[in-house]
């Protein structure tokens, strides 16, 4: 337990991560690797990763959030500096289409449209890990010996006291550290700020999630000719899916099997009529969805459905603006927050900005490099 008396001060700081998504587990590892912090990471879940997690579809090995990231400088160094550079392999496409609501596939215009629209950029590369991005987060949690991870560490509330911040968790105790890192939704830090800065709690609250389903499906053979990365699909009443990525077609490493596979998204701001479904029900809907967009096939030979309830930041809702705000309110505390996963920019964004806030952590406790 991490624990430090208000009237001592400690000769290595020691931080609390509240989350251990890819934003908690790279800060931690910034922190630990790059100064004399000592870091506790807590994660609710009973498995570290947040939203990065890969699952078994009949024995091959599929994303069930993100399948990718951008080409970063930041992410590759990481990757390089973790070891896991030559398990990075990149799409072999991304020439994209759009499920029109008159029922045609169109070329996306620009291809990277969807990200550059975040991003500013139309990116030129993806990436993925050939073993899958949850190898990245465990590779980040035991990086250094400096690091503890505990899942099924639910905090409860946090209140600042004299030297530090005080952490309740919600299986009973509490601990104490001298600053602490929230990665976790904007929704659940504004729940754990509420009560202690309001201001920022206010601005984050306002900040709307929306629930996704992906849905992984291995199909029997080649029923299709999949020429590129997959598709967008326009919201009809009839339609279940918003997406689709053609996962053997786009990645190396799933490619050239005697199967095809695919990733199917629902929700997102498009219809919500997938969440009263069952998961075979729900299966059964994409499998319509998925002939209609794209010609028959048989059924699929093997399925696996996640569901993220709040999966996702609205991007019609997105605030920089109410960030910041809550970064100015908190800015004489310690606490710090990372806001990589609802500013946008997916994995790239949730490191950098985890680098970003491991620096001013460094500077805020004024810890420096390793001897």
């Amino acid at each position: 337990m991490v624990v430090v008396s208000s009237g001592e001060r400690p000769a290595e700081a020691r931080v609390a991560i509240v989350g251990g998504g890819i934003s908690g587990l790279a800060a931690a590892h910034f922190l630990a690797s790059r100064t004399r912090a000592r870091v506790l990471v807590l994660e609710a879940e009973a498995r570290i990763g947040g939203k990065v997690l890969t699952r078994d579809l009949g024995g091959i090995r599929v994303e069930a959030g993100p399948d990718g990231f951008l080409a970063d400088a930041g992410l590759l160094a990481l990757c390089r500096e973790l070891g896991l550079e030559q398990e990075l392999v990149e799409a072999l496409t991304t020439r994209a289409y759009f499920w029109e609501a008159d029922g045609e596939l169109r070329p996306l215009a620009p291809p990277d449209m969807r990200h550059a629209a975040v991003t500013g950029r139309a990116p030129t590369r993806f990436l993925a890990l050939r073993g899958g991005l949850d190898s990245l987060m465990a590779a980040l949690a035991r990086s250094t010996p400096h690091i503890e991870v505990r899942t099924k560490a639910t905090v409860r509330s946090l209140r600042e006291a004299p030297g530090g911040v005080v952490l309740t968790l919600e299986a009973g105790g509490t601990l104490q550290a001298d600053a602490v890192v929230l990665a976790v939704p904007a929704h659940q830090v504004a729940r754990l700020l509420a009560d202690v800065r309001p201001v920022a709690a206010d601005a984050l609250a306002a900040i709307r999630y929306l629930d996704l389903g992906v849905i992984a499906l291995r199909y029997p053979g080649q029923p299709w000719q999949l020429d590129g990365s997959g598709f967008l699909a326009a919201e009809r009443p009839d339609r279940i899916i918003s997406g689709c990525t053609w996962a053997s077609a786009k990645w190396p490493h799933l490619a050239g099997g005697e199967d095809t596979v695919l990733r199917a998204t629902v929700g997102g701001s498009g219809s919500r009529t997938w969440a009263a479904l069952d998961d075979q029900g729900l299966v059964a809907a994409v499998h319509r969805d998925l002939v209609a967009a794209l010609g028959p096939a048989p059924a699929p030979a093997a399925s696996v459905v996640t569901r993220w309830p709040k999966g996702i930041p609205d991007h019609r809702f997105r605030d920089p603006a109410g960030v910041q705000q809550a970064r100015v309110a908190l800015a004489d505390s310690r606490v710090l927050l990372t806001a990589g996963g609802y500013l946008g920019g997916g994995m790239a964004s949730c490191v950098a900005d985890a680098a970003q806030v491991a620096d001013a952590m460094a500077t805020l406790l004024a810890v420096g490099a390793p001897a």
